[in-house]
């Protein structure tokens, strides 16, 4: 991702929204972000959307036209332990990262990943308190193969030998056990994002650098199938920038159907049908002193559906199952101001709590997590708006067996698709407005084909097809803690996207 801010206009929208937010009389108070090992006190929110979420050209700093109370109460954002997640019997859910730079990529750190020759410590110690805090489960590391191909193992790994452990398993595949100082560890592993973006290495294609550098490279099919070698999972980023043709070349197993970087580079947002600068309004008050309320609301001014990749993700999908994944993309360097609440806007901690990739595994090894993302068995769960706890899909033949998200079957009567959506509430706020809907493929795009709204909910299927379920939410029960900036509760997003069913003959 590189640094917005180095686009002139995007510095004068900066700087005429800063400008506004000084001249205001508002305090500005730090929001508490703590991370919490159970379910969240405020733990607010499910939705997930087609609708219209670009809001943020509509307001500014100084919004007077929000409903919200301006002595709004602070908002903690909490991030429970996934182990106390409800999973089907036997199962674990596991709460993961597909798509994260660190200092081992050239653009990281405000483009100064290196200092002195070194590794920048702050931004490393940024990173790694941020995959503490937020309680990821797994974190598929994705730097870009310049830094990649010259760092040894197991330092791409971010391994710190004074706290973490490195693990090779029977595979051969080495993944670090990171050790939060509180004792939660974060599996961390390495990949690589350039033109494709394999993800989970066994270990380097080679010690030599420039080959490595040569063999990283690679953009089309036959590197697709070395990194597959070499123990990879062949994903791609960026899916608005990929062709069909491409991607049926590529032979790709997974596909990122979300990414930030690209509801807030105003080169892509068109590609997206939004306005290149649609999002500053409702990002920069929480720079500019316009409001108190939490940072980690800027999401709700920018979340949009990533339309171009959805429409391509239900195209890949009647051939053959291509997972989906959220991509994160952080790199700490494109907005560094200071926000209200102490962090700079594009903080690790900020990004990576946003959204991630929930996956059903086995256990809560990381082999199981591996087969269980690669076979499809995950969602994007958006968790600024509420954890996701308690959300569940899975298709069921006539007979009552149950397939998981990614299973497949040819469907006879009786076959039914069942969806169980918690409804969200807070209690200064009320309850959130959620939708989840049922969509099919149709070759080219997403039909929705029914509706219900929370609690457990079966959708009978008749038509064999590929399915998938979604959940879409209005955060109303957000609107005490939103201030001046209420407007951003009135909207439809985002909040669970499902992998889809394969109900289709073999």
């Amino acid at each position: 991702m590189r640094r917005f801010l180095q686009h002139p206009l995007l510095l004068a929208s900066l700087l005429a929204l800063s400008l506004v937010g000084c001249t205001s009389n508002k305090t500005t108070a730090a929001a508490n972000d703590t991370a919490a090992e159970g379910s969240a006190t405020l733990d607010t929110g499910s939705g997930e959307g087609s609708g219209s979420a670009d809001t943020g050209s509509s307001g500014s700093a100084d919004d007077t036209t929000a409903e919200a109370d301006t002595t709004a109460p602070v908002y903690e954002r909490q991030y429970p332990l996934t182990e106390t997640f409800p999973a089907p019997a036997g199962k674990v859910w596991r709460r993961s990262i597909v798509h994260l730079h660190s200092t081992h990529s050239h653009d990281a750190c405000d483009g100064d990943p290196r200092v002195d020759g070194e590794v920048n410590a702050p931004c490393l110690a940024s990173l790694r308190a941020a995959l503490c805090k937020t309680r990821i489960d797994i974190a598929n590391l994705t730097d870009h193969p310049d830094l990649f191909a010259e760092t040894p193992w197991p330092d791409v790994l971010l391994f710190d030998p004074a706290t973490d452990e490195l693990v090779t398993d029977a595979d051969g595949r080495r993944y670090n056990q990171m050790r939060c100082p509180d004792g939660f560890v974060v599996t961390i592993t390495a990949g690589m994002e350039s033109a494709l973006m394999p993800i989970q290495f066994r270990g380097p294609l080679s010690t030599d650098v420039a080959e490595n550098q040569t063999l990283l490279s690679g953009s089309d099919g036959v590197a697709m199938t070395r990194f597959r070698d070499a123990g990879a999972l062949a994903w791609v980023a960026h899916t608005e920038s990929k062709t069909l043709e491409e991607l049926d070349e590529l032979n790709v197993g997974g596909l990122e159907i979300y990414n930030l970087h690209a509801n807030i580079d105003p080169d892509i947002r068109p590609l997206l049908g939004l306005d290149p600068f649609g999002f500053a309004g409702s990002v920069f008050p929480f720079i500019g002193g316009g409001t108190r309320a939490n940072p980690d609301f800027a999401l709700l001014g920018f979340l949009a559906p990533n339309q171009n990749a959805l429409d391509k993700w239900a195209t890949v999908n009647m051939t053959r199952l291509v997972v989906g994944t959220g991509g994160t993309d952080a790199h700490e360097n494109t907005l560094p101001q200071i926000a209200s609440d102490g962090e700079r806007m594009d903080s690790y901690r900020r990004m990576i709590g946003w959204f991630a990739n929930y996956v059903l595994a086995d256990n809560d090894s990381f082999g199981a997590y591996r087969t269980a993302l690669a076979t499809g068995r995950s969602f994007v769960g958006f968790d600024t708006l509420g954890s996701p706890a308690g959300f569940d899909a899975a298709a069921f033949d006539a007979a009552g067996t149950r397939y998981e998200m990614g299973g497949s079957f040819l469907p006879t009567e009786g076959a039914y698709i069942q969806a169980t959506v918690p409804q969200i509430s807070t209690p200064e706020g009320g309850n959130a407005t959620i939708r989840t809907l049922l969509f099919r493929s149709t070759g080219t795009t997403w039909e929705q084909v029914a509706e219900s709204g929370t609690g457990e909910t079966r959708f009978p299927i008749t038509t064999p097809g590929i399915y998938r379920v979604e959940v879409r939410l209005t955060p109303s029960h957000l609107l005490p803690f939103l201030e001046r900036l209420g407007r951003l509760a009135n909207n439809e997003l985002p909040w669970i996207y499902g992998n889809p069913f394969r109900l289709v003959a073999p």
